[in-house]
């Protein structure tokens, strides 16, 4: 006698579950079968995603352009302040006289720090008023929990806190070691410490990161490997990772 629970055309396996009908088991195995299909092919796309490892970084929007030639400021005897006067340039003397003053020596190092490291090893912080051209990488005070902004969340939301630059680079490079972790097809490296962070001013919101990282699984008193990494987080867009490579001859 037939199962009078059954549609017509259907059968009772003795495979199935109390309840199960062979259409419920090829409906499961169609599942599967498609979960299946869509695994290789991520995997597959994965596989054809070229990796973002270099050997020499890109020049992002130009951003090294000027380093190459030389600049006024590497002049024999340059005076800004001479050169403010001639050209009556009133808004940079009043500039300079309200924010920090000119330090020549400073200049001099910043501008052979960005051409020696492409904008990464920089330790020296220039006024913005000597123009774009010249100051369009700042170094990230990493050893400064406090925010420096005058208020330390935002107005349009209480509960949201605005960042400290430690938390800032930090966000960015544990971005950045995943992703790396992608190119490499697996979990390879975990962060030890963002030794360095440089943000450019213009031509995008470019991160430089020098980062300490070992091998996962390793033990903690394992000698660390460098790498270096750029990172583009424009407002209101995801980030990017551009590029990573590991650091020449570097031994941290």
């Amino acid at each position: 006698m037939a199962n009078a629970d059954l549609s017509i055309g259907e059968t009772k396996s003795p495979n199935l579950w109390i309840g199960e009908t062979a259409s419920d088991l090829d409906l499961c195995g169609k599942r599967k079968r498609g979960n299946e299909i869509q695994g290789a092919m991520m995997a597959k796309a994965k596989e054809s995603s070229p990796s973002r490892q270099v050997s020499e970084f890109t020049d992002f929007n130009g951003l090294l352009e000027n380093f190459k030639d030389g600049f006024t400021y590497e002049e024999e005897n340059f005076d800004l302040m001479r050169e403010c006067l001639e050209s009556n340039d009133t808004d940079m003397i009043a500039e300079m006289k309200e924010g920090p003053p000119y330090d020549h020596q400073a200049v001099l190092k910043y501008i052979a720090q960005v051409r020696n490291s492409g904008g990464f090893d920089l330790d020296v912080k220039l006024p913005t008023y000597l123009g774009s051209a010249l100051v369009c990488f700042i170094p990230l005070d990493l050893s400064n929990d406090k925010n420096e902004f005058p208020g330390d969340s935002d107005p349009d939301d209480a509960n949201h806190q605005i960042p400290t630059d430690r938390e800032y680079a930090y966000q960015r490079a544990r971005f950045a070691i995943d992703e790396i972790n992608v190119d490499m097809n697996a979990k390879t490296f975990e962060l030890v410490e963002v030794v360095r962070a440089v943000e450019t001013a213009y031509g995008g919101s470019f991160m430089f990161l020098t980062l300490a990282v070992k091998k996962v699984g390793e033990a903690e008193e394992a000698a660390t490997i460098t790498i270096q990494a750029i990172v583009l987080h424009d407002r209101g867009k995801p980030m990017e990772l551009k590029e990573w490579r590991f650091k020449p001859d570097a031994q941290a």
